[in-house]
């Protein structure tokens, strides 16, 4: 079984990386966020971001690893040309205060919205 999924919701602006169970941000990030360029290269125009890390558990190692490969550098997907919005899907207070310092010169200011649920992030999304 794969470790996440990546998918354009049909008829809609809005991308959305699934994480599973087994998925380790240091062994499958970098393969992840290729991934995520991929489908995003193939939409036009800006779409609604949303990474669902429910299922992820991680340690410091890990998270910094993710950051750096999501949130900096000439292929991090957070700054690619065709997010116009990121939703992050956790409950884990640690990756909380993560993607809160993301949001930092550092990482290029990256804008986004925390929510607990797939379910608001749906919400949310859609009323945008």
């Amino acid at each position: 079984m794969a470790t996440y999924t990546v998918q354009k919701l049909p008829d809609e602006s809005i991308v959305i990386i699934t994480t599973h169970e087994g998925y380790d941000p240091s062994q499958h990030v970098t393969e992840a966020a290729k991934a995520v360029n991929r489908v995003l290269d193939k939409v036009s125009g800006p779409v609604v971001f949303i990474q669902d890390l429910t299922s992820v558990k991680t340690d410091m190692d890990d998270i910094m690893v993710a950051a750096d490969t999501t949130g900096r550098g000439d292929a991090a997907p957070f700054h690619h040309a065709n997010i116009g919005e990121i939703i992050t899907v956790t409950q884990d207070p640690i990756l909380r205060r993560v993607f809160e310092g993301m949001q930092t010169d550092t990482y290029g200011n990256i804008k986004m919205v925390i929510l607990d649920t797939l379910d608001e992030a749906l919400a949310y999304a859609r009323q945008r």
